[in-house]
């Protein structure tokens, strides 16, 4: 079998940037459930006071989490203040490294 000859001149459908994406890749929010489940695990990792008032010590971690919440809204604001620059395909959580935490 001979196959013809190709002109070198010709146009190929081939080129090293054919596949590169020009479009800058644009983060998605962070999915609720992520979040929520982040707060959560930051919870776990305190010891708040137990709240005899208090219908069970999840609820009172919870307010203690909203009084943190409650100073962070009172700070000045920071305009240059950014979340990491990588972002998990699978949870939508920002990373500074490819690994999710």
């Amino acid at each position: 079998k001979v196959v013809g000859a190709i002109a070198e001149n010709s146009m190929s459908d081939f080129s090293f940037t054919s596949h590169i994406n020009r479009e800058p890749y644009v983060p998605s929010p962070t999915c609720f459930g992520t979040r929520r489940g982040m707060i959560r695990m930051i919870m776990k990792r305190w010891m708040v006071a137990r709240d005899i008032d208090s219908c069970c010590h999840y609820h009172t971690t919870l307010l203690s989490a909203a009084e943190v919440f409650d100073v962070l809204f009172q700070e000045p604001c920071n305009p240059l203040w950014s979340a990491f620059q990588r972002q998990c395909q699978y949870c939508t959580c920002m990373n500074s490294g490819p690994k999710c935490v």
